[in-house]
């Protein structure tokens, strides 16, 4: 059950609602870059979880080193597709501060076209999660590099990757069933 590419029609239908076609090659080019990314930032920060430091110490160090810079890039690409991509879709941007509108079934609104709606709303709200909880994970180092020593107490970091690490795999799980919600679609019509 592989993934088929899109037919032309398809292609041309989503230029036309994205603003033509060098706007729908830029926006791929934004997700294939979130893409990688975010796969690098998964597979890194389970390494880094997952794997004992005393096994290798410098290897262990480069792949958290890999995890940051791969996941600010892969959140600096997937921020304003975020938000280009809901304004487009849906017009206004008050989820971010109603969160239950999302949930709301509008009028005249497809079963189908709400459930995507919600799945695309709670990956947004996981991808806010993993990036807040990834930056309060950092705060500490990058306040270091300002000379300014905090260090909060040993149950506070460990709460916070327990979250960045639930969000990253909570991600997943929704990302896949957003885009999973889109592909049912698109064979079905």
């Amino acid at each position: 059950m592989g993934v088929e590419p899109l037919s032309p029609a398809s292609i041309k239908s989503l230029s036309q609602k994205t603003g033509g076609l060098a706007r729908y090659k830029q926006t791929m080019l934004l997700m294939s870059l979130f893409s990688v990314c975010f796969g690098l930032a998964l597979t890194s920060g389970l390494y880094y979880y997952l794997v004992p430091h005393d096994i290798n110490w410098n290897a262990s160090q480069m792949i958290l080193v890999i995890h940051l810079l791969v996941g600010m890039l892969a959140f600096i690409t997937i921020a304003p597709f975020i938000f280009i991509h809901q304004h487009a879709v849906e017009g206004r941007r008050l989820f971010f501060v109603i969160p239950w509108i999302a949930f709301r079934r509008r009028e005249k609104e497809s079963s189908w076209r709400q459930g995507k709606r919600v799945w695309g709303y709670l990956l947004t709200w996981s991808l806010l999660a993993l990036g807040l909880s990834g930056f309060l994970l950092t705060l500490p180092g990058i306040l270091w590099y300002f000379e300014i020593v905090w260090l909060p107490g040993y149950r506070i970091p460990w709460t916070l990757a327990l979250v960045h690490l639930g969000a990253a795999l909570l991600t997943v799980g929704l990302l896949w069933a957003h885009l999973r919600k889109l592909r049912m679609r698109g064979s079905s019509s």
